[in-house]
């Protein structure tokens, strides 16, 4: 009999307009006690089975289901005709499957500390745990589906997992495959969870109805939930996941909206519910619609595959390995078809790799370090397919140890999964066996020294207090390479055993023209001149260049429209930076904005040379060029510290010697992205007036020997001098400068410049000292001064006796400052 007639089906009486179409009638509920047909006992918390009344030996995979934010373990499963389709549909379609609803309370799991979080979590272990006592349960393959929030508790439930992995390794290890259902995953953007909550509780009328104190919990967890997510990036990227995305807005909004709804990981398959709403999306009337049959392909595909693969693991015992195992390919990105250039780059690799083991390509972040070391991936394979290919994602050493698992795993190595067995010692010997063939392993954004120079707990080994730097576990082999990319040229090439990094510079213009193009799909614009300008705009960096492509073509603008945004106030030049646009061939855990991007490279300055960091955002409130030593040491610091903190800089590429080496420039939107990282600092004043403070210190008196260092020091005044301060003390230092500039403007003749710099001083000392204040005459009198240079006679002689007369009042008659003043005067009646 199929399965759909093993339904009752119905006709549908009370809806005219679906009078022609049948319905499922919902089987009764049944839990851990009861028959089929027996109705459940209406219990709310704990771990409920759907069918209890088989034998153990007839299940062969448990699913397990965990709503949401004021969700329900049955409730939310069920549509509004009664069919709850985790009892009614996915039984019948995969009988090898026992499959539970977990139910929890999540107001308060969601509301309070993190510790309710983890309780949550670590209660759906030991509960999952305590029905998985034998040794086939234990092995027994696991499928969670998750709704909304619910996601969160999953997550945490495989970190939970992960780290008490002594009690929990066979649920860690069983877990096969997740189903998300409107699951945010926003990683580290805190903002962004205290935003969904409340749009969340606004619109679902989940019963907690205006509960300020409520939404305000769930922000002020907002933390809790970006680490929680940012950890998981570690934990999931090794097992299959499909994502399921909401497409209709509820109360015209869209809870979680796809870039949210997606991880953007490798290994994921995300598809919208067409529809469907925040609410509705995890809902279905029927096992034919055409709403859930994505559904069940993707949970039938998990299972499917999962239950091929525990067949092979019984026939053949993990911890047995073959004698000359199959070439391994772990790269997680496709090939690029219309890969663009860096042909040099790329016969450069291979050269070094000819005469040492170890290359690293180094870079700005964004640069295309990752996409060249994918080509030569596909390349290598092309060129050698019997040999292995593996990549380490190595920007933690959680993740370092992750891919060590992977390579383990896929070599079948003997106790790859034993937590008393060192991972890293185990594939280091492997591959430094010159007996196991050729192999190339690459490890992707190794920007931290600190993950393979500094000795830590070893993380593959539970409870393991040994303490080795994870260089030491790099293998060495006459059959074996390594390539490194990272932000860092100096880990790279301590890593490469000091040989000197490949720097990867911008594209050339051709290179960028043709990337350009092939990313937009069409021409845009019929002016070739403005892709030039636009590129030229971009600094030729690959990642600016695909964001903007991405930005032109989703948006259907032209590329004269997106340069005028990106020539306009810098407001929209960083809307444009950190517009993150999903890129699948970046890793999950790289941002896809160029802001974003850059962030990584200065939180990591900042945690490995605070100085560095200091000195780039003093840079980043300066003009971007001719930025002289003099302005960036300070006054008592040691030559040694000074140098190595530019090091860090250039080892970065972030800041540039100009010629002669006595200046710096920072690239344009470097500038603009540190602004911005100074910004979400809460550091942009501070820096502001850092910058005050040594350019009016710097900035010397006018005379003819001091015109060097002014005109090097102008356009950084400039700049400077436009910012707002509020102190006195601020105020009158940037007076200060001012009336320095105007000094400086008027030597050179430019006395438009000096007149407006002249005034400005002259109206903020009148404010800060008052009208009699010496200080106040100086800046009238050099204002004057300016006005008779100007020719404007009349105005200068109006000024030039209200100077005098003040001075005769404040510093009597016979002092210098007033027969400076008197002669002066008399100067412009002679004129």
């Amino acid at each position: 009999m199929s399965f759909l007639s093993k339904l009752r089906l119905k006709k549908k009486d009370k809806d005219p307009a679906s009078s022609q179409s049948e319905v499922v009638e919902p089987v009764q509920n049944a839990d851990v006690s009861t028959k089929p047909g027996t109705k459940l006992s209406r219990e709310n918390l704990g771990l409920f089975i759907f069918d209890n009344t088989r034998q153990e030996s007839d299940y062969s995979i448990d699913i397990i289901a965990v709503h949401g934010l004021g969700g329900d373990w049955e409730k939310t499963w069920t549509d509004d005709n009664g069919a709850l389709w985790i009892r009614d549909f996915l039984p019948l379609q995969l009988p090898p499957a026992r499959i539970m609803s977990y139910g929890y309370n999540s107001k308060i799991a969601f509301s309070k500390a993190v510790t309710d979080i983890n309780d949550e979590a670590a209660m759906l272990l030991d509960r999952l745990d305590g029905e998985r006592q034998s040794k086939d349960q234990k092995a027994r393959p696991i499928i969670f589906i998750s709704h909304s929030l619910g996601g969160i508790v999953v997550k945490k439930a495989l970190i939970l997992a992960h780290e008490r992995s002594r009690h929990y390794s066979d649920l860690l290890n069983s877990v096969r495959g997740l189903v998300f259902f409107g699951v945010p995953h926003r990683g580290s953007d805190i903002a962004y969870w205290g935003n969904f909550a409340a749009n969340l509780l606004k619109v679902t009328q989940l019963g907690f109805g205006t509960n300020t104190s409520f939404v305000e919990a769930l922000k002020r967890n907002s933390e809790t939930f970006a680490d929680i997510s940012q950890q998981f990036i570690e934990r999931g990227a090794d097992l299959p996941i499909r994502t399921f995305y909401e497409t209709e807005k509820l109360l015209n909004q869209l809870i979680v909206d796809k870039d949210s709804a997606r991880l953007n990981l490798p290994n994921e398959i995300a598809v919208g519910v067409a529809g469907a709403n925040h609410i509705s999306i995890c809902k279905f009337s029927r096992a034919d619609s055409q709403k859930y049959k994505p559904v069940w392909r993707a949970i039938k595909n998990l299972a499917d595959s999962t239950l091929v693969d525990s067949t092979a693991l019984s026939a053949n015992s993990p911890d047995r390995i073959s004698t000359s195992p199959a070439a391994c390919f772990t790269v997680p990105f496709g090939r690029d078809l219309k890969f663009i250039g860096r042909k040099d780059i790329i016969a450069e690799v291979g050269r070094h790799l000819k005469v040492q083991r170890r290359v690293a390509l180094a870079g700005i972040g964004g640069v295309g370090k990752s996409q060249i070391a994918i080509e030569y991936c596909y390349r290598f394979r092309d060129q050698y397919p019997e040999s292995h290919v593996f990549w380490i994602h190595a920007s933690t050493v959680s993740r370092i140890d992750q891919g060590y698992k992977v390579i383990a795993r896929k070599l079948g190595m003997p106790g790859w999964n034993d937590p008393k067995i060192d991972r890293f010692q185990l594939v280091s010997e492997y591959l430094s066996d010159g007996a196991h063939g050729r192999w190339l392993l690459v490890l992707d954004n190794a920007d931290d020294s600190d993950n393979f120079f500094s000795a830590k707990p070893n993380p593959s080994l539970v409870g393991s207090e040994q303490s080795a730097p994870l260089v030491n576990y790099l293998p060495h082999s006459s059959n074996g390479s390594i390539l490194i990319t990272t932000r860092d040229k100096r880990v790279g090439e301590r890593l490469a055993n000091r040989e000197k990094a490949i720097m990867v510079l911008p594209m050339t213009v051709p290179e960028a023209e043709d990337l350009l193009w092939s990313k937009m799909g069409q021409e845009v614009s019929s002016d070739k001149t403005k892709p030039s300008e636009l590129l030229e705009a971009l600094e030729y960096l690959p990642l600016a260049i695909t964001q903007a492509a991405a930005f032109i073509s989703e948006n259907s603008i032209t590329v004269e429209a997106y340069l005028k945004a990106f020539h306009a106030e810098d407001s929209e030049i960083q809307d444009l930076l950190s517009e993150d646009l999903p890129d699948l061939r970046r890793d999950f855990e790289s941002q896809n904005s160029v802001l974003r991007t850059w962030k990584v490279s200065f939180d990591q300055i900042r945690k490995q040379k605070p100085r560095a960091a200091e000195i780039l955002s003093l840079m980043a409130v300066l003009d971007r060029q001719g930025i002289p030593k003099m302005l960036l040491r300070g006054d008592d610091e040691q030559e040694i510290g000074f140098t190595t903190a530019l090091g860090t800089l250039q080892a970065f590429s972030l800041v540039a010697v100009e010629k002669g080496g006595a200046s710096f420039e920072i690239h344009r939107l470097v500038k603009i992205s540190t602004q911005i990282w100074l910004e979400l600092q809460g550091e942009t004043a501070k820096w502001q007036e850092v910058a005050l403070k040594v350019l009016t210190a710097a900035f010397p008196t006018v005379d003819y020997s001091a015109w060097v260092t002014c005109e090097a020091l102008s356009p950084h005044v400039q700049i400077v001098s436009r910012y707002t301060f509020i102190s006195d003390q601020s105020l009158l230092q940037r007076t200060k400068l001012l009336h320095n500039m105007s000094s400086y403007d008027r030597a050179q003749g430019r006395y438009n410049l000096a007149y407006e710099g002249g005034l400005d001083a002259l109206s903020t000392r009148e404010r800060v000292l008052g009208p009699e204040h010496p200080d106040t005459l100086t800046s009238m009198n050099n204002l004057a001064g300016v006005l008779g240079d100007q020719g404007k006679y009349e105005a200068a002689e109006d000024m030039h006796r209200r100077v005098l007369e003040l001075s005769e009042k404040v510093l009597g008659p016979e002092h210098p400052d007033t027969l400076t003043s008197m002669n002066n005067l008399a100067l412009v009646l002679d004129n």
